[in-house]
């Protein structure tokens, strides 16, 4: 099929290479995922509007581009989303024989499990109520992430993901959505162990654990109590000991508190208006929106900031929190995205 947006975008001097992402390059999308793109190279104003046309031309329900220079891909990120992109793009560029780009720097292996450990965490605490939608099917321990991190660990320990066949079956089960809740809770715990191996081998002192909350004390007690308290002044205090979030560790502490629904109103303002983009600020902004303490009615004035970001995302999910009926507005394929992966904000 001719793509015009790619012939568009490979026409540009400012952009050398076009790569997919995310869960469509790992095998264990559906047809409600995002398109994950990364254009290695520059910024221009000719790429403005791009992200429409490329969902109108892929008919998919959201798109998620980054445009990044060379060398911001192969460095140390301090967004543990990003080691998740460069861990597929050595694999895709190994695969395709670019020998001119070399591998990427990537984020230390300890805040790369506690990030793991973390959001897997806090999605159990957001999903554990609610029913199998899409959303519970991709983020819940036992869904697709645990799939992600299955195939993103045995990367970082160099080996070549391997599922068994009863794990594909299984795996396209979940893409179909055609799962019991049984089955589900069986798989949930046999993942957890195998992904558990995988960190241990990164991080040998997990050996004794299971997954859970003694996991990420054991890796981070930062960002444990981040994740754990429920002391607004211990926040605040967090906060002030990590507020530069040039440090890896520092970032994801600030991106715990953001979705802590015990976060107090002026502190939720002091991240909302800081602005580091190129310090991927606005993964903390969508936090604070997908914080289901924050709304309009009692911080309008972070609403309203955040309606006015730079990022597609993070303006978006700021409409929406400030009127639900603007949901209303968007293409159907991009309402059926958003009611599937954040209903819990909703």
């Amino acid at each position: 099929m001719k793509r015009q947006w790619l012939e568009q975008v490979c026409s540009l001097k400012s952009i050398s290479h076009v790569c997919i992402f995310g869960s469509r390059s790992r095998g264990v999308s559906t047809d409600h995922s995002d398109l994950d793109l990364v254009f290695v190279g520059d910024y221009s104003e000719s790429l403005k509007d791009l992200i429409s046309v490329i969902t109108k031309e892929e008919k998919v329900p959201h798109v998620d581009l980054y445009i990044l220079p060379l060398n911001k891909i192969q460095e140390v990120s301090v967004n543990p989303k990003v080691t998740t992109m460069q861990i597929d793009l050595k694999q895709i560029w190994k695969r395709s024989g670019h020998s001119q780009i070399s591998s990427p720097s990537l984020i230390s292996l300890r805040i790369f499990c506690t990030f793991l450990e973390y959001e897997r965490l806090r999605n159990k605490s957001i999903f554990k109520d609610r029913a199998m939608t899409q959303d519970y099917l991709k983020k819940m321990p036992g869904g697709r992430r645990s799939f992600d991190e299955l195939v993103w660990l045995s990367r970082l320990c160099g080996k070549q993901p391997f599922f068994t066949q009863e794990e594909k079956i299984y795996l396209r089960s979940l893409q179909l959505g055609s799962v019991s809740g049984g089955l589900f809770d069986f798989w949930a715990l046999n993942l957890d162990k195998s992904v558990l191996s995988l960190e241990s081998r990164l991080y040998p002192s997990l050996k004794p654990f299971e997954r859970g909350e003694d996991v990420l004390r054991e890796l981070s007690s930062s960002v444990y109590v981040a994740y754990k308290t429920s002391d607004a002044l211990e926040l605040r205090q967090l906060f002030e000991k990590n507020s530069s979030l040039e440090i890896p560790e520092a970032w994801l502490v600030q991106y715990a508190i953001s979705f802590n629904p015990c976060i107090p109103p002026d502190l939720a303002l002091r991240i909302a208006v800081n602005n580091q983009p190129e310090l991927f600020d606005y993964e903390i902004k969508k936090g604070l929106l997908q914080n289901r303490a924050i709304n309009y009615q009692s911080n309008p004035e972070l609403i309203d900031l955040l309606v006015g970001n730079q990022n597609r995302t993070v303006t978006l999910y700021a409409r929406i929190k400030r009127d639900k009926t603007y949901l209303e507005t968007l293409p159907q394929l991009e309402q059926d995205f958003l009611i599937n992966n954040i209903n819990h904000i909703l």
